[in-house]
């Protein structure tokens, strides 16, 4: 088993000041309970943006069983992006999962960065970005990948590589403590003994649930962005709702993960992927074969460009394809189908 990690070393006159901080850190993250995930990721975030310049952040789960990457929580500035998984890739994310060590944009191949799928603003690209992975301390196995990255060049050195994989050690070391309480390891075993359907389907009826989640918690943010300052009663509730949206978000998102029996109300979804697709989707498809961005695609279907990244994010699933490029051929299998 190894020993927790050093404090990274610092050349500062408030170094002193500043390891009493992450010893104070330490201990509040250490006392959160393992049932609030979503209170952890929180933590280690505002610990990022704290120390680090932290224009979008996020912390990935990796399902070794399946070779998928769910992402239970991403923030772009103070806009919560919903819950997304993916199959592993040519990403960053995907580039930690398969070395087990940091990648870093700075000095690193930008191809790399590149290959991911986008979250957040859609319209500007990182400029600087940290993935660290998220290991066991009594073993050599991988939770996922935590990552800190900015719109600004050339703002990450060594200290900030070596305090994003602290924190990402600290996450590590909370995820343990949930595994040593019978929680995370064992329900990721359960999920391994799960037959290929009932999979798919956990992920279908976590999908669904953070679509509708979605959607209330953009309602609340509209309503807090509206209220006046005499309405601050009416504000801070909005503010409150949309904060519990973005929790049960997160942890519907992980329930793929838990292996935790489904409502007997749930129904399967028995229709092939592509036959899944509704016809928005299959609208949105058909342009993402042909090459149009995401502004393109908005314009010609007279929607938002956030609803079209939105239909992407579920297309993407859908199919579990990772790359526009993709797309061309699968249409061509949706052009065979007869219409429904």
């Amino acid at each position: 088993m190894r020993g927790p990690p050093p404090v990274p070393e610092v050349c500062t006159p408030d170094a002193v000041a500043l390891i009493q901080a992450m010893r104070t850190l330490e201990s509040e993250i250490a006392r959160i309970p393992s049932s609030e995930p979503f209170q952890l990721y929180q933590s280690l975030h505002e610990a990022s943006a704290q120390m680090l310049p932290t224009d979008a952040f996020y912390i990935c789960l990796y399902a070794a069983h399946e070779q998928r990457l769910f992402f239970p929580y991403n923030f772009d500035g103070q806009l919560y992006d919903g819950p997304v998984n993916i199959p592993l890739g040519n990403g960053p994310t995907s580039w930690v999962v398969r070395n087990r060590e940091p990648f870093v944009l700075e000095c690193d191949d930008r191809r790399v960065q590149d290959g991911g799928v986008s979250f957040g603003d859609s319209e500007r690209c990182s400029q600087s970005a940290i993935h660290v992975p998220i290991m066991r301390w009594s073993g050599d196995s991988l939770y996922g990948v935590l990552s800190a990255q900015s719109y600004t060049p050339g703002v990450y050195g060594a200290f900030a590589v070596a305090y994003l994989q602290w924190l990402a050690d600290r996450a590590g070391a909370a995820m343990d403590r949930t595994h040593n309480e019978s929680d995370l390891r064992r329900q990721l075993a359960a999920s391994e003994d799960l037959a290929a359907d009932r999979w798919r389907q956990a992920i279908d009826m976590s999908d669904s649930f953070v679509c509708t989640l979605r959607e209330i918690g953009a309602q609340a943010e509209m309503v807090r962005s509206l209220s006046s300052d005499a309405a601050e009663p009416l504000k801070r509730a909005a503010q409150k709702l949309a904060q519990c949206c973005y929790r049960a978000q997160t942890e519907a998102s992980m329930f793929p993960l838990t292996g935790k029996s489904s409502s007997s109300s749930a129904q399967s979804l028995e229709a092939s992927a592509i036959g899944s697709l509704t016809e928005r989707e299959r609208e949105v498809l058909g342009l993402l074969a042909l090459g149009r961005t995401n502004r393109q695609i908005a314009d010609e279907l007279y929607v938002s460009a956030d609803a079209v990244k939105f239909h992407c994010r579920n297309i993407f699933q859908k199919l579990n394809i990772t790359s526009r490029h993709q797309t061309a051929s699968i249409v061509a299998k949706l052009n065979a189908r007869s219409p429904r």
